[in-house]
């Protein structure tokens, strides 16, 4: 059986290196995502108040409410001018 020549370490440095690179890379691209976590969990802390919640719902609701009603206005003038 042939033996293989001895690599003196180096594809266990390149190895080290690869997974180094990469434990940063990822670490780089969560830290964003966590701080705005964060930021959503200190905003939830302090919107306790569920009938404000549920105001702030209602609000966004009326609103998509009345946007969809304009775009069927929309929709309808044209395709009557068709």
């Amino acid at each position: 059986m042939t033996r293989k020549p001895n690599l003196n370490g180096s594809t266990d440095l390149l190895a080290k290196a690869m997974r180094k690179v990469f434990q940063e890379a990822i670490a780089g691209a969560i830290e964003p995502l966590h701080e705005d976590m964060l930021g959503i969990r200190e905003d939830m802390a302090t919107k306790k108040d569920v009938a404000g919640l549920k105001k702030d719902i209602e609000t966004t609701n009326k609103n998509m409410q009345a946007q969809f009603a304009e775009q069927e206005t929309k929709i309808s003038e044209l395709i009557s001018t068709r």
